[in-house]
């Protein structure tokens, strides 16, 4: 029985790396361009309106990563849509950010171009871009960095939004999980609306304590027998320790400290019961993603000693993991929720 269930979940592991892995069908024509010291790079971005222009007219920026098929026309599609069905897609400003993989980039014969690309899933974590023989590049940024200027210039180019959200699903919500935490963006521009950081159906989360929550539902650190085995259930991108080159010039302590300040709004669906438990990190975070989503607002909790007023939880009653863009229940936290008015300086 035990070997069975290691086949099944292996045959799972080969077909989603094997998905995640074929190159992305569409690369839009945009380029998003960042300049660190000097040195500038970009990524293919899609957007609603032109970001040369001012657009006063907007009140509402939704922000969006694809999830691991890295598709952002597709993904651009399904957020607008939404946000039609909605009716507020008069007064939204819609974007995407594409990461891309080598083999996207060679599929599309843009080796020789400015883009940057990533390593199989660490654009998730906000890892440097890379090089390679194939595709040599001289600048290296984080994907957490693009995202950054996104921000940033979406609030130059929409002088009245009342709110910026930044929404993904599945590997963009455990993208959102990790950047919600890190960016320094809402401490070094106070006069950004609120941001709403919002991970959907996220397979797992940045943890900012060593405590997790047993099968029994008692909260602590892990026993010694687990740790042992797996002593890197901690480390980056689970935890904080051993933090990447985005995530060190924050530091743990910065983290530990603006946590409790950022605005986040959990979405789940109530039947996504994907579970991938044979990456132990991921088992010590609960038993599937719906019960994961839970489990880290009440050990977060547990940890600061209160509850945390800027984080929610939406379950999407019916959901399942890649179809909860097709319910209305998305529609309030994603289009309508704004944060109290009289609440809003971010840390």
């Amino acid at each position: 029985m035990k070997r069975a269930g290691f086949l099944a979940a292996s045959l799972l592991l080969l077909f989603t790396v094997s998905v995640f892995a074929q190159p992305v069908e569409h690369i839009p024509p945009g380029r998003f361009w960042v300049t660190v010291d000097g040195d500038s790079t970009t990524v293919p971005y899609v957007s609603s309106h032109d970001l040369d222009g001012v657009h006063p007219e907007l009140t509402r920026a939704v922000i969006f990563i694809p999830p691991g098929p890295r598709d952002v026309v597709n993904m651009a599609q399904r957020v607008v849509g939404a946000g039609n069905q909605a009716g507020v897609s008069d007064t939204t400003f819609y974007a995407g950010l594409q990461y891309l993989l080598l083999n996207d980039l060679q599929a599309h014969e843009l080796e020789t171009s400015d883009i940057a690309y990533w390593n199989f899933q660490d654009w998730g974590d906000g890892d440097l871009s890379r090089t390679t023989p194939a595709a040599p590049r001289d600048v290296f940024v984080s994907s957490f960095t693009f995202l950054d200027s996104l921000v940033v210039l979406t609030d130059q180019i929409c002088p009245n939004l009342n709110c910026i959200v930044i929404c993904g699903n599945s590997e963009a919500g455990q993208f959102i999980s990790r950047y919600q935490a890190l960016t320094r963006i809402p401490t070094e521009f106070p006069d950004l609306p609120p941001i709403v950081f919002t991970p959907m159906n996220s397979g797992n989360f940045l943890y900012v304590s060593r405590e997790r929550m047993s099968s029994s539902g008692e909260i602590g650190v892990p026993c010694n027998l687990i740790t042992t085995t797996i002593d890197y259930y901690n480390e980056y991108p689970y935890g904080l320790e051993n933090l990447n080159e985005y995530g060190a010039e924050s530091g743990a302590d910065y983290i530990r400290e603006q946590y409790p300040n950022r605005w986040i709004n959990h979405l789940a669906g109530s039947l996504d019961n994907g579970a991938n438990t044979d990456n132990l990190p991921m088992a010590l975070q609960g038993f599937n993603n719906n019960m994961r989503c839970k489990i880290i607002i009440q050990v977060h909790e547990a940890f600061y000693g209160y509850p945390l007023p800027r984080t929610q939880f939406f379950e999407i009653p019916g959901a399942g993991h890649s179809n909860i863009w097709n319910f209305s229940e998305i529609w309030y936290p994603l289009f309508h929720y704004t944060p109290p008015s009289d609440n809003r300086t971010d840390g």
